[in-house]
């Protein structure tokens, strides 16, 4: 089930063009990427964000990744912290493709 958060931020058309426009290989696949949105979910369920990616990192360092690459990746797309990353990312992330990459709001239908 995703995690509803009231009052999102509206991401403008500019961020959702600047994450299509990193070319570079995501250091998440898709399958790690909806793992990490699980693991983020439970966490913030039992404690309140403390607007940093502490259990991000750790998820990470748990499934034998080196939190570095994916950190700054996930900045690049807009999230600073861990309730970020479910707040900006997690809505709006495509499941059915095989490199992991947000949808812009124009392919989820929206103007």
């Amino acid at each position: 089930m995703p995690h509803i958060i009231s009052n999102r931020p509206h991401i403008s058309d500019a961020a959702s063009s600047r994450r299509c426009e990193d070319t570079r290989p995501a250091p998440l696949d898709n399958e790690l990427m909806l793992a990490l949105f699980d693991h983020l979910e439970e966490c913030l369920d039992v404690a309140a964000c403390e607007h940093d990616l502490r259990h991000t990192e750790g998820f990470l360092v748990a499934q034998g990744r080196a939190p570095a690459p994916a950190v700054n990746w996930l900045r690049r797309l807009g999230a600073q912290c861990d309730c970020e990353i479910l707040e900006r990312l997690e809505l709006t992330w495509s499941a059915e493709d095989e490199a992991p990459l947000p949808l812009s709001r124009a392919g989820r239908g929206g103007a």
